[in-house]
């Protein structure tokens, strides 16, 4: 085997090892929310149009939450479907007008 083709054998494996976790989690079903803020959001939970979804307390959304005010457009994303009672927020913007 030449040594070309061995280190190129080697780049796509370390390549495809790299993206597994990126891969398992677009296999996952994913919810957007657009909508506006009814509550001030807390680090567990965010209300968008009247209606209230969890957030992990540690996560990466729930430290975004603090930018966030009543009345403010933003864009949700859900592990699953909204009327899930085990979806959580996944990500958490500022709606772009």
């Amino acid at each position: 085997m030449k040594p070309n083709t061995l280190l190129r054998a080697a780049a796509a494996i370390i390549i495809v090892a790299g993206l597994r976790p990126q891969l398992g989690w677009a296999t996952k079903p994913a919810t957007l929310v657009v909508g506006e803020v009814t509550a001030t959001p807390t680090s567990g939970q965010i209300e968008v149009n009247h209606r209230v979804y969890q957030v992990q307390k540690t996560s990466t959304p729930a430290k975004s939450l603090t930018g966030i005010g009543i009345g403010q457009k933003v864009d949700l994303v859900l592990d699953g479907p909204p009327d899930s009672k085990t979806a959580t927020v996944i990500s958490v913007k500022p709606h772009a007008n």
